[in-house]
């Protein structure tokens, strides 16, 4: 057969009629012919098939080729040269035993390699395809070629895909949910086989088991830089990986011949192993129930499949019967049930989780089923002899269109399916804090179990691995929410009284026993703000929550508060800062309204006081003007003929005034403020200023009627019954005199 490199349908060179058991071909450049053995002949034919000639004679050839005029073959522990003309070898030489390839190097037959695909790859990062001058790239299926026509890569799925292991080729691929397209992760994945998938930090968990003795656990995140990661290896082969997504736990069958199989818990931060179940025999895919506590697993050995808690106890084989090739166990989450594969007798079959219950749902005849994966109402399953993902509804077993046979696929031997929408399977105890156990928290259908890695004591308080890194757990500054201080751990926090979360981020023990990042970075004191506007704090204040401080007002400000002020645990003071000092221009402008009322008042008082001043000297200069008018003057009274000039007529009825010449004086007589007068109106003898007055009963004049000239009886018989109208008539002129020249 020939192809080219376009991939176009190949080309039959020499029909079946014309062979009987072809092998060994081999190209001779010098000739331009393809040389093979042919059962005891050796056979050539020109590189379009034409002109097929049989050569030597050669009997149980392991491998041949030709080498200019002659045909070299290997039998056991020689080589033979023969002519290719002749029927018989000429010459043979002894070498290695059980040699299967030979190269012989001749430097006048090598070609300019320069530019071709023999050096260096033709500088290509994927697959280098020879031309009739130089070369060209291009890229393993799922892969894109790059701008620069030499690197590849690929555009992966983010969600809804399936993750598929090509044991064969070293591939790990994608196939889209949606379209069925192909994307590969652009890794060598050496003999991928079993896979698992963290949606949560987007990592690809697989075993490798392409040779004996050096199968491993690996993983390699979906994006980003892919550096694979190594958990465990040394074992014989590993078919089957899972992932316990309550812990981060991986579960994987391990067979270790002569040692007996296994299965195994690792921790991926410490790498430490547990074995849970020894003995089984020929592990070859296992499946975890972690809500139930449950894990599945199936035995070629034994061709069985059994069940026990994820700590290793309770081990029960549920199915024992027609189970021949159990190839891939899986679970149905959503109806819990079971569902495993005969490799056999190619059929799917399904029953409860206690092995109950069974059906076959589906037959696929002469695929050699190999893996099984269900997903919401489907189940996904591959073969050994079906280059493809095939896809059937997990009740009828109906087949769903999905995705068509790729010739470039290999054996396709581990299944994981992803979706956007998942829920994950994990179990609550373990979920929350690792369980509080040191190392692996181990789900079972009751509870969980805290258990160690081999060769390990567990202590007493059934959590604490003996030995195990333990970090700090009292802390100054914060307290851990509920967090075991193992390592490993990632714990939340909460900052004590009287600090403050810098970061949110949640702290981890790590391998050295010390929490990262360190816990005295992540909460800071609560401090109370500096002031900034009109106060300043006093040098010994730390502004430290609960603690009181003292302040100073800032120039130009005045303290409206005279006490300290106390830090609060929010961080803030007790009074508003602004409220502490006010501005001493409002003093100011109080002070001149002060000074500004004072002096209006003082300026009455003063005004007042020049008033009464004034009015005092005032008054006594008219007294004195008064006595100066009234001192010239005189007047002449007639006494009544029936007056008693011995007569006291005094309002208190006391004392007497004499009677001198027919003339009587007016005074202030008495404390009742009346003036009295005689025969005689002396003006001499007027005191206080009190002249003048209406004439009233009893001989007074009262001060108070001053100017109204009204005379009132007073309950004394009136003064006109003992003063004459001339007397009276004279005293009149001279009061409005008097007044009159006061005034001027």
């Amino acid at each position: 057969m020939s192809g080219n490199w376009k991939g176009e349908s190949p080309k039959s060179l020499v029909t079946s009629e014309e062979l009987t058991f072809p092998r060994t071909l081999n190209y001779d450049v010098t000739s331009n012919r393809l040389y093979w053995s042919d059962g005891v002949l050796i056979k050539s034919c020109l590189s379009d098939g034409l002109d097929v000639q049989t050569h030597n004679l050669v009997i149980e050839a392991a491998y041949g080729f030709s080498y200019k005029d002659f045909y070299v073959w290997v039998l056991k522990e020689h080589l033979y040269f023969g002519l290719k003309d002749m029927k018989t070898h000429q010459t043979l030489l002894p070498i290695q035993e059980n040699t299967t390839g030979v190269v012989i190097y001749d430097p006048y037959l090598q070609r300019n390699l320069t530019g071709t695909c023999q050096r260096f790859n033709g500088g290509c990062e994927g697959i280098c395809v020879p031309q009739q001058e130089g070369c060209r790239c291009e890229c393993d299926v799922g892969l894109q070629l790059q701008n620069d026509s030499r690197t590849c890569n690929s555009s992966v799925f983010k969600s809804n895909f399936v993750l598929v292991t090509d044991s064969t080729h070293d591939r790990i691929l994608q196939v889209s949910l949606d379209t069925g397209e192909l994307n590969k992760i652009p890794i060598n994945a050496t003999g991928a086989s079993g896979i698992a998938f963290d949606k949560s930090t987007q990592t690809v968990f697989f075993t490798s088991s392409k040779y004996r003795f050096s199968s491993k656990v690996m993983s390699v995140p979906l994006h980003g830089e892919r550096k694979i990661k190594t958990y465990a290896a040394g074992f014989r082969y590993s078919e089957s990986v899972a992932l316990d997504h309550s812990t981060g736990n991986i579960y994987f069958a391990a067979v270790t011949l002569p040692e007996p199989d296994s299965i195994r818990v690792l921790n991926q931060e410490t790498l430490e192993q547990k074995t849970l179940l020894t003995g089984v025999q020929g592990p070859r895919s296992i499946a975890l129930y972690s809500s139930k506590g449950f894990i599945f697993w199936t035995e070629l050995g034994t061709q069985r499949i059994g069940r026990a808690h994820m700590d290793g106890t309770s081990i029960q084989y549920i199915v024992t019967v027609h189970a021949y090739w159990p190839n891939g166990v899986a679970i149905d989450f959503t109806a819990e049930r079971l569902y495993w594969i005969e490799g056999f007798l190619d059929y799917i079959e399904t029953s409860d989780l206690n092995g109950g219950d069974r059906k076959v749902i589906a037959v696929d005849s002469f695929s050699h089923m190999r893996s099984i994966f269900v997903h919401g109402d489907y189940v996904y399953y591959s073969g050994f002899k079906r280059q493809r993902v095939l896809k059937i509804h997990k009740t009828t077993g109906a087949r769903v269109p999905f995705m068509e046979n790729n010739p470039v696929l290999g054996i396709l031997s581990g299944i994981f399916v992803s979706m956007e929408n998942d829920t994950t399977d994990v179990h609550s105890l373990c979920a929350e804090n690792n369980g509080l156990c040191s190392t692996f928290c181990l789900p079972t259908p009751t509870g969980r179990t805290c258990g160690c890695p081999d060769n390990v004591e567990l202590l007493p308080d059934q959590k604490t691995c003996k030995g195990v890194n333990v970090c700090p757990s009292s802390f100054s500054k914060l307290h851990l929410l509920n967090c075991p201080p193992y390592l490993g751990e990632s714990c939340d926090f909460e900052c004590n009284p009287g600090f403050k979360k810098v970061s949110n981020s949640s702290v981890r023990c790590s391998a050295l026993g010390q929490w990262k990042p360190d816990i005295e970075t992540l909460c800071i004191d609560i401090l109370c703000p500096f002031f900034e506007s009109n106060a300043v704090l006093k040098s010994d204040c730390t502004r430290e929550v609960g603690l009181s401080c003292g302040f100073n007002c800032k120039e130009h400000y005045v303290k409206s508060y005279y006490g300290d002020i106390v830090c609060e645990e929010d961080g803030t003071w007790n009074l508003p800062m602004e409220n502490l000092c006010t501005s001493n221009k409002n003093h100011e402008a109080s002070d001149m309204l002060i000074v500004g009322l004072t002096s209006g008042v003082g300026v009455v008082v003063l005004i007042t006081t020049l008033s009464c001043v004034f009015c005092l000297y005032w008054r006594n200069k008219k007294n004195q003007k008064k006595q100066e008018i009234l001192k010239n003057q005189q007047i002449n009274t007639v006494r009544p003929a029936n007056m008693d000039t011995e007569t006291d007529i005094t309002p208190d009825g006391e004392g007497k005034r004499p009677v001198s010449e027919g003339y009587s004086s007016l005074y202030e007589g008495s404390d009742y403020g009346y003036t009295w007068f005689e025969d005689v109106f002396d003006p001499v003898n007027i005191s206080n200023g009190s002249m003048g007055g209406d004439v009233v009963s009893g001989g007074y004049i009262d001060p108070t009627s001053r100017g109204e000239n009204m005379m009132e009886s007073g309950g004394n018989n009136h003064i006109r019954d003992r003063v004459t109208n001339a007397y009276t008539s004279q005293i009149s002129p001279i009061l409005k005199t008097v007044d009159r020249n006061l005034e001027m």
